[in-house]
């Protein structure tokens, strides 16, 4: 049977019903879409984000235990010097739990994680000889030590190139995730074009044959009258 020899009612229930599946065709379609941009964004904030945001708080933690290291020399009470040392241990804490998170999620040269790793181990021993001459009163050697050409200093810049390098790896790689994902956003919304421009002219066309199938009885009719 034929789409114009079928009743005006069934024709307009037909025709409601391919709108509908037009309509479930465009929700799934921009679903999926929305899908896959959740798993880009998920990308960049499971590894890229996470390991950036662990470099930095590195960065944080190595900038307070040379803070502490001044405080502890200009320190003139015993609590001011607790105080000063309690802030370096929590600091070097914290950086070890940042090395762990890189650990997990670097993607790098696993060589940029031991040395970043070794200078640490390295300065943290320095630092805390440093420490005992501070707290011996041998502010002078504290200083000296501290200088970039001094032990604590060389090993204080090799920890810092190091995790220069982890960062430039990891900017990369987020700049190259940001690029998959405006490639991607540009590629699904050329498809969703393309779906909602197909769904409007198929639906025109729907909507042409209804309509001329309605008309078609009722001008035969009134000719018939006439």
């Amino acid at each position: 049977m034929k789409f114009k020899d079928l009743k005006i009612g069934s024709q307009l229930v037909l025709g409601f019903a391919v709108m509908l599946i037009f309509v479930i065709i465009l929700g799934v379609v921009a679903n999926r879409q929305a899908e896959r941009m959740h798993q880009q964004t998920e990308a960049i904030y499971n590894r890229p984000l996470k390991l950036r945001r662990a470099v930095s708080s590195i960065k944080i933690d190595i900038l307070t235990m040379r803070l502490s290291t001044r405080d502890l020399m200009l320190a003139s009470t015993d609590t001011e010097k607790q105080a000063a040392i309690q802030a370096m241990e929590m600091a070097s804490a914290d950086v070890q739990k940042q090395f762990n998170i890189l650990n997990k999620l670097y993607t790098g040269p696993k060589s940029d994680l031991e040395q970043a790793d070794n200078a640490f181990l390295n300065w943290k021993i320095a630092r805390e000889a440093n420490t005992r001459l501070a707290l011996e009163g041998k502010n002078q050697e504290v200083m000296k030590n501290v200088l970039p050409q001094s032990i604590v200093g060389r090993y204080r810049d090799r920890l810092l190139a190091s995790i220069n390098r982890i960062d430039s790896f990891e900017l990369k790689t987020s700049d190259t995730l940001y690029a998959n994902a405006n490639k991607l956003s540009v590629s699904l919304n050329i498809q969703l074009f393309a779906i909602v421009f197909l769904i409007v002219i198929l639906s025109v066309i729907l909507i042409f044959f209804i309509l001329r199938n309605i008309k078609s009885p009722i001008l035969e009719l009134t000719d018939a009258a006439k």
